[in-house]
């Protein structure tokens, strides 16, 4: 398990759009500040800490429930052990067979079989999901990105390992951004 220590608070401040940065540091870039986690935290401003050290085949997730997601050929809890995964088990067009028998699409894909491309270039920090039905930007980072006809906004509510969809009425997204899975989302026109 990691050994969590804040950093200092000048190191962790990014003040102006933040408090700060939980356990990672705030990187000050032209025009754009972000929290850049320590090994084993996670969110956007690094407030998630993993239960669990995944080892150097796996990265912590925190949602839906804590736990590790490993890479190809690698499982177990903290993804330590080695497997060999055949390619022929499943029919991934634009991605790779996991253990499970199903598709991990590379960047830019998402569907059963990686079979959709992701019109709009996500941009680093957000990644390519198909979401009732409609392929958008996801933000897995903290900048605010606008890609085309979709507009990426921070995510202003982590969802915990029991979140479900709740009725727009109970949801927390600002003015005209939907909240899917915890994100807010809006189409531009």
């Amino acid at each position: 398990m990691p050994n969590y220590v804040k950093r200092p608070e000048s190191e962790r401040s990014c003040s102006g759009i933040f408090l700060s940065c939980e356990y990672g540091i705030c990187i000050k870039e032209t025009g754009v500040k972000r929290c850049e986690c320590d090994l084993g935290a996670t969110g956007p401003l690094c407030e998630h800490r993993c239960c669990r050290d995944c080892g150097a085949h796996g990265s912590c997730r925190i949602i839906p429930k804590d736990g590790c997601d490993c890479e190809r050929n690698y499982k177990g809890k903290n993804c330590e052990t080695r497997i060999e995964v055949p390619d022929i088990f499943c029919n991934c067009v634009h991605g790779s067979c996991n253990e499970a028998g199903t598709c991990k699409c590379y960047e830019g894909w998402t569907g059963a079989t990686c079979e959709i491309s992701c019109t709009d270039n996500c941009g680093q920090g957000n990644t390519c999901v198909k979401v009732f039905g409609k392929v958008m930007c996801m933000q897995t980072g903290l900048e605010t990105t606008s890609q085309r006809s979709i507009t990426i906004i921070p995510r202003l509510d982590a969802c915990n390992s029991s979140y479900v969809l709740r009725p727009v009425k109970e949801r927390s997204c600002m003015g005209m951004y939907n909240c899917v899975y915890g994100t807010c989302f809006t189409q531009a026109n």
